[in-house]
């Protein structure tokens, strides 16, 4: 099994080969801020969709900002008719409607020293790579962006019925086995944003599981460490027959 993990903010590789197993290869959100030297998500996607292009791996799987630049880079290879053979598991990440105002820590990431927000992560329950401190800068620029499209989707709703709102699902079939494994007691993301990426990209699998924001290191990280292996199995087996 040739699994390749996308990790998000604050996290080192360690944590998540410890959790996911042997022939797990982890990108984290430092290799990407390294590999690009960009704040921006759409070159964070187009790095990622170069990975998965030449990895080319049996399982992907995705958290928090990782689940971001995945989807962008899914989107990406599907438009280039580049067809990947793999399953897809994301974990508590976010793609559009996450609502700053419900979930507010990309305002405090503003006004937080580096040593504050290290101290978050880990009473989180999140292990913190040391290589991101450099990178400070440009991961709040990062949060500004989330804020901004946040508050725009926000205007958008109130300026437009809920009905025309409705209309703006995008119905993006990834064309890929997929599951969601969703945590109701995450501090960081709503399960509302989460079931909008269900909606979004068509996702018929579905699990609620609580594991805060890191699975990793949750008293449930064997439920959600069963979750994704006998995903990689079932869904792979079935595919091979049609």
């Amino acid at each position: 099994m040739k699994r390749l993990m996308f990790s998000g903010f604050g996290c080192p590789k360690e944590p998540w080969i410890d959790f996911l197993g042997a022939g797990t290869t982890v990108i984290s959100l430092h290799d990407v801020l390294k590999a690009t030297q960009s704040p921006q998500l759409d070159v964070w996607g187009d790095f990622v969709a170069a990975e998965i292009s030449r990895i080319r791996p049996d399982s992907i799987v995705a958290h928090d900002f990782g689940g971001i630049m995945t989807l962008k880079a899914l989107m990406q290879l599907q438009e280039k008719k580049n067809r990947i053979s793999a399953t897809l598991t994301l974990l508590n990440t976010a793609f559009r409607d996450f609502d700053v105002l419900k979930n507010p820590h990309p305002f405090l990431m503003q006004i937080s020293p580096w040593s504050l927000t290290q101290h978050m992560i880990r009473v989180s329950g999140g292990e913190v790579d040391p290589a991101l401190k450099p990178c400070y800068g440009m991961i709040r620029e990062v949060y500004r962006q989330v804020i901004a499209t946040s508050l725009a989707r926000k205007i958008q709703l109130k300026l437009y019925s809920r009905e025309k709102a409705r209309l703006d699902t995008l119905d993006f079939d990834l064309r890929m086995p997929a599951q969601i494994i969703a945590s109701p007691n995450d501090p960081y993301i709503s399960m509302h944003t989460i079931k909008r990426i269900q909606e979004d990209f068509l996702i018929p699998n579905f699990h609620a599981v609580e594991y805060g924001h890191f699975p990793y290191s949750s008293s449930n990280r064997e439920s959600v460490r069963q979750l994704i292996q006998t995903f990689e199995v079932g869904p792979r087996a079935l595919h091979a027959k049609n």
